[in-house]
Parts: structure tokens; sequence; C-alpha cells
């Protein structure tokens, strides 16, 4: 299908979270109204988006609403989503006041989540994983650093040492499985995996609408070229963005 340029460059984007990307498309759509009104149009995006489950769940309750009232309907869905952020932060601190945390990727709540910890704690240090290979992990370090965040940029391979001087982890998730385990950007069961080593929590920090009725994840392999680029046919090379992390890895999913 023909996408206008706006939205070839959301489905293109490899570095925002799915609610950043949510954002994102219910901002199109505000723009440019005709295009609620294409039901071909929503039906293949939910296949381009098939990973992000807020943006499945969305589509899944736009595609029923009258075209006449989609409109309101995502006003009204950008209106709560400052809500839902307050309301995840205060079930969060409800759990853990940290000093020192760790993360990893791009997560838009993720970023709220940690700038409202700083508000009350000017002191919190936040050590991030840069997330390979795309590195938008990158991203969320310069964000938070800009809201004068002491923010500490770290490889995958210095989760272990890293965690061990943090109070605990949280994770973004773009679903949440039926089974309870949570899928989320590629490094994020070894934190949980080194979380359990050294005894410390691990939260997955999510809003609602990454619930699914699915109790099974696919892995969807993406260029190889971002790895390595060889000629060599005896080199297999394995490229995923996202991975499964078992719920008993899991020490609670804090939602609104």
């Amino acid at each position: 299908m023909n996408y206008p340029d706006k939205i070839i460059e959301l489905v293109e984007n490899n570095f925002s979270g799915s609610s950043e990307l949510l954002e994102k498309l219910l901002t199109i759509f505000l723009d440019d109204i005709s295009l609620l009104k294409n039901d071909e149009l929503l039906l293949s995006l939910k296949n381009e988006l098939n990973n992000f489950a807020a943006i499945q769940n969305f589509l899944n309750k736009i595609i029923l609403i009258e075209e006449n009232s989609r409109f309101d309907f995502i006003n009204n869905y950008l209106s709560n989503f400052n809500n839902e952020i307050e309301r995840i932060y205060k079930n969060f601190i409800i759990e853990i006041i940290p000093s020192s945390l760790l993360t990893i990727s791009n997560s838009y709540t993720i970023q709220k989540v940690i700038e409202k910890l700083f508000e009350n704690n000017p002191k919190l240090e936040v050590t991030v994983c840069e997330s390979r290979p795309i590195l938008e992990g990158r991203i969320l370090t310069e964000k938070l650093s800009c809201a004068g965040i002491k923010t500490r940029l770290i490889t995958e391979a210095q989760i272990p040492i890293s965690i061990f001087n943090c109070d605990c982890a949280i994770v973004g998730a773009d679903k949440i499985l039926s089974n309870g385990n949570v899928v989320n950007k590629v490094g994020s069961k070894l934190i949980a995996i080194c979380s359990a080593y050294y005894n410390k929590p691990f939260y997955v920090v999510s809003t609602k609408n990454k619930l699914t009725d699915e109790n099974k994840f696919i892995e969807d392999e993406k260029p190889i070229e971002e790895i390595y680029q060889t000629g060599n046919k005896l080199i297999q090379i394995t490229n995923n963005y996202f991975e499964e992390i078992d719920s008993s890895l899991i020490t609670k999913i804090i939602t609104d």
C-alpha cells in the first residue's frame, strides 16, 4: 500500500518506543482527518506495526468506531496519556524510591517516570544501555541529560557490573502477553537475569494498552547488515529487535 510520507517515516522509525510511536500516529491522524476514514490504511498499519501492542489495541478500537466519532476519540486518547503516566509513577513509588536505576532502549513511559523521580530526588543516577544495534539508548540518554539528570551510557556487555551498583532495573514493554511474559527490546532479558543473580528488583513499567490476548511471541528478523556486513557465507548473523522475558524473572509489572 502507498502510505503518505509521514506514515512511511513512522513505519520505518526504529528508534522510538511504542508509546511514542502511538502518540506520533495520533498526531498524524489529527493533522489529516482524511486518513481516519481509510479503513484499508488502518488495517495495513496493523500488519506493519504488529510488534507494538499499544498501536494494535488502538487500531482495533478505532476501526470499530463510526468515522464521524474518530476525531473526538483520538483527542480523548491523547489527553488521557499524561494521566496514565502519573498513575504509573504513583504506583511505582509505592514499590521503590530508587537513588539509582538501570534501563534500556528509548521508552517514552520510562523517560517520563524517571523525570518524575528526578523531580523528587535531584541526586538520582540513571544507567542506560545503548541498545544495539540501532543504539536508541543513546537517544534516551540525551533526553534525560537535557532534563538535568546524571546519566551513564553503557553497552549491554556492561550490564552485570552496572546492575550490581544500582537499586533496581526498570524496562518498558512492547507487549505484555496473556501468560504474564513481557516482550521488550533485546537486552532486557539479560538485565532481568542479572537482576535476579544480584537480588535486585526488576520492574516492567507500562501502560495497560500493552496488554494482549497473545500467549506466544514470534521473533522478527531484521537486516543483518545492522550487525555486520560480510560476504563470507559461512558467517551466520542474527538480528532481532525484541525478545520475551519470562514472568518468573519479573519482580512486578507496574501499570496504570
